[in-house]
């Protein structure tokens, strides 16, 4: 058992102070274990289980973890409960188990600990104890509940009281173990010794109850069920000892009329009675007066003087039946006991029930406790109110008449409303008529009726509230909707906000729109010339709709350079944009031959582009051969084949086709004895016509993009 000191309590109680007697239970215990032979409950409850001790003829002994077990006991598991029992332990010195709530799942429980035999319940607190090896001990413990209190005794006097919030002391499984130690410290914290008995209660034993079980459990020390003879005395020698003989002078232990005393003490054996206090040889029930002697009767009444209602006169003429002789009567009209007002006078005699009939201070013959008026004659009543003059309250009318129960009468009344007596404001009006209970009712300084310290509005009628604000038209922010709704907190209500998502103070460019609700804050949302609502301070394209701009360029279509892609992307930087770009190489305004291709992308240069006769992609006025396609040279001799005579020999200096190479150019086609055809020169036919050839194909090119 892993333990600290910090939790425990150490409570060192005097045990061995013998407790005082007292009455014994009104109620008897749910199950009673006397163990005399039998683990049966002698009140029909289950039985108690041996977990391996030895059932003796008055007492159980049970070795270590060797106790017993009570399922299911007629008991709340969490509600009230006491428990008895009388144990003893053959050693002290650690932790003994005593009672386990959990089914020895939890290390909490009852225990007896140390060689002082001290009763701990852990881990709450601890009582010094007189366990002693080898000896019996009474022990009780009790828990209430509604409180979780729990109390511990020990030999009837040793008390201690804690609180068990965590129901430790709550057997909620439905199982209680006796003398056997639980799983959770390996079941080491336990010892032999013997039970005499256990008893178990459905409520909580009082101390009173607890000293009493105490006393009966410990006159018989040795458990053996019968009372103790430790003085050795028998006087009648009945073999019962003085100390547990009803009648310890009476062999026979006689008493004829049961009333608890023996007949050889009994004053009067046979009367079930409480014998004769008043010693004068008559038993008490049947004594006329048991509280003095019956022959003394001074009167003659036949009613003993200790019981004499009225010693001078006979007690049995009683003329007004009050119990009070008439020879004692004070007053003859009625019981003498009735004295509402205890002013000595009988109700039935009394001039006034409600007090002393002797008190009459303004001597007008109506005693003070039932004077209308106590300063003067009760007789004289001007108003007529039931209100003498010398005590009303309202001399023009009925005192009794207060509608407002202020205690001032109607007919007086400042105020029905309410008492006159309350003015908060001291304006002369009470607060019950008050219009205004803050400030003077007489200060209205707009004559709306509302005095000023309550008026809404000073600057006008307070009931006029055209848009029912609450806020009169006269001091109304705005008249038309409900002043206290403001949504954006900038002080002006919605109804007459020119922008509820924001202050309508704040307008930076002072256009008349609040920033908040300001199309643009650069400028005057009202203008608008291209009317496409953007205000043209903040418009990106003056000419036409910002919002149209089908190529998502950001730039509106009306002020798109190129409605085709991005006005952004202008690689060659000539103004025109990629996708409207005739030339990616160069600027597309430089076109020295007006052909509509830029220079940079154009084919020829000296001419137009698109004029190509002979449809072969050079342009006429740079074609190498005018009657066929320049890109056709079969002999890549720089001569369009069209106007190759030779169109198979790259080497025209030879002369003829295919004839003898007389070792020089002369420029003349050896066939037909003229110059090169398209009137090219040898050098336009070898170098030149492959430049041509080239610009050929770049226009064919361009023209391919411009159709694209």
């Amino acid at each position: 058992m892993l333990r600290s000191s910090s939790p425990l309590l150490l409570a060192s109680l005097a045990c061995s102070l013998a407790p005082a007697a007292s009455a014994a239970p009104d109620v008897p215990p749910v199950h009673r274990y006397e163990l005399n032979g039998s683990l049966a409950d002698s009140l029909g409850g289950p039985d108690l289980v041996s977990e391996g001790g030895v059932l003796g003829e008055f007492s159980y002994t049970f070795g270590m973890n060797e106790g017993l077990t009570l399922t299911n006991p007629s008991l709340d598991p969490t509600g009230d409960y006491s428990i008895e029992m009388r144990v003893s332990l053959q050693s002290l010195g650690g932790y003994a188990k005593l009672v386990d709530f959990k089914d020895l799942g939890s290390d909490n429980g009852l225990y007896c600990f140390g060689s002082d035999g001290q009763l701990v319940f852990y881990p709450h607190q601890s009582v010094s104890s007189s366990f002693e090896a080898g000896a019996y001990s009474h022990v009780v413990m009790t828990r209430k509940a509604s409180t979780a209190e729990v109390t511990i005794y020990a030999l009837g006097v040793g008390q201690l009281t804690f609180i068990d919030p965590d129901d430790s002391a709550s057997f909620n499984n439905g199982v209680l173990r006796f003398l056997q130690d639980d799983f959770p410290t390996n079941r080491f914290e336990a010892v032999p010794g013997e039970l005499d008995f256990i008893r178990l209660y459905d409520y909580v034993l009082t101390s009173e109850e607890v000293a009493t079980l105490s006393i009966e459990a410990e006159t018989d020390t040795d458990g053996n069920g019968q009372c103790d003879d430790e003085d050795d005395v028998d006087v009648d020698e009945d073999g019962l000892a003085n100390e547990c003989d009803a009648c310890p002078t009476d062999p026979l232990n006689l008493d004829e009329d049961e009333d608890g005393i023996c007949d050889i003490e009994d004053a009067c054996v046979g009367d079930n009675s409480s014998g004769d206090t008043d010693e004068d040889g008559v038993c008490d029930d049947r004594d006329a007066c048991a509280n003095s002697d019956d022959a003394n009767d001074a009167d003659e009444d036949t009613v003993p003087d200790g019981c004499d209602v009225c010693s001078s006169g006979d007690d049995t003429v009683d003329t007004d039946g009050d119990s009070v002789p008439d020879a004692c009567d004070i007053c003859d009209a009625g019981d003498d006991a009735v004295d509402t007002d205890s002013d000595g006078v009988p109700d039935a005699c009394d001039v006034c029930s409600s007090g002393d009939d002797a008190v009459d201070t303004d001597s007008d013959g109506v005693p003070d406790g039932c004077d209308v008026c106590s300063d003067g004659d009760d007789t004289v009543d001007s108003d007529s109110d039931g209100v003498p003059d010398a005590c009303d309250i309202c001399g023009a009318g009925d005192d009794a008449v207060d509608t407002d129960t202020d205690g001032v009468p109607d007919a007086c009344d400042i105020c029905g409303a309410g008492d006159d007596a309350v003015d908060t404001d001291t304006d002369g009006v009470p607060d019950a008529c008050d219009v205004c209970s803050s400030g003077d009712d007489t200060v209205d300084g707009d004559s709306d009726g509302v005095p000023d310290a309550c008026d809404i509005c000073l600057q006008g009628d307070d009931d006029a509230d055209l848009d029912l604000d609450g806020v009169p038209n006269a001091c109304d922010l705005c008249p038309l909707g409900d002043d206290a709704v403001d949504t954006d907190s900038d002080g002006v209500p919605d109804v007459c906000d020119r922008c509820s998502a924001g202050d309508d103070a704040l307008d930076s460019d002072g256009d008349g729109v609040p920033n908040a609700c300001d199309v643009c804050e650069a400028g005057v949302d009202a203008v608008d010339a291209d009317a496409d609502g953007v205000p043209d301070a903040c418009d990106v394209c003056a000419d036409g709709d910002d919002t149209a701009d089908a190529d998502a360029d950001g730039v509106p279509d009306a002020c798109d350079v190129c409605t085709d892609g991005d006005d952004a992307v202008d690689a060659d930087a000539d103004g025109v944009p990629d996708a409207c770009d005739l030339c990616d190489d160069g600027d597309d305004a430089v076109d020295t031959d007006d052909d509509g291709v830029p220079d940079a992308c154009d084919a020829c240069a000296d001419g137009d582009d698109t004029l190509d006769a002979d449809d072969d992609g050079a342009p006429d006025a740079c074609d190498v051969c005018a009657d066929g396609d320049d890109a056709v040279d079969t002999d890549d001799d720089g001569v369009p084949d069209a106007c190759d005579d030779c169109p198979e020999d790259p080497d025209r200096s030879e002369g003829e086709c295919g004839g003898v190479d007389t070792g020089f150019d002369t420029g003349v086609d050896v066939d037909t004895g003229t110059g090169p055809r398209c009137g090219c020169s040898a050098a336009a036919g070898s170098s030149g016509g492959w430049a041509w050839l080239f610009a050929s194909l770049g226009l064919v090119g361009l023209r391919r993009r411009r159709e694209d």
